[in-house]
């Protein structure tokens, strides 16, 4: 186990330094190419939307993002019970899930 740790640790420390003489290297790109500079930054600011998908009471899988909205409106009405209190604000009670375990 403790060669696998020296292993890892030297080819960890291998990847952090060529991710730094990689930027390094861009960084020189950078100061002649502003239009490499700028595909750079814009490259590192995607974000990828991880749609979350559920199972549904019938076992199918939900295909959309309103699908999936719908499915977990339903379960959390399932488990949840609103009263109004004699003030009139609303309270919110645990209940035991219906069909969903």
């Amino acid at each position: 186990m403790d060669k696998y740790k020296k292993v890892l640790n030297r080819v960890n420390a291998a990847i952090r330094k060529e991710k730094l003489e990689e930027e390094e290297r861009i960084c020189h790109v950078f100061k002649t190419n502003k239009k490499a500079f700028y595909g750079y930054v814009k490259s590192k600011q995607k974000v990828t939307s991880n749609n979350m998908r559920v199972r549904s009471v019938n076992g199918t899988i939900t295909k959309s993002e309103v699908e999936t909205a719908e499915e977990l409106s339903t379960f959390f009405k399932s488990v949840t019970n609103t009263r109004v209190s004699p003030d009139w604000t609303t309270e919110t009670t645990r209940s035991e899930p219906n069909s969903y375990q």
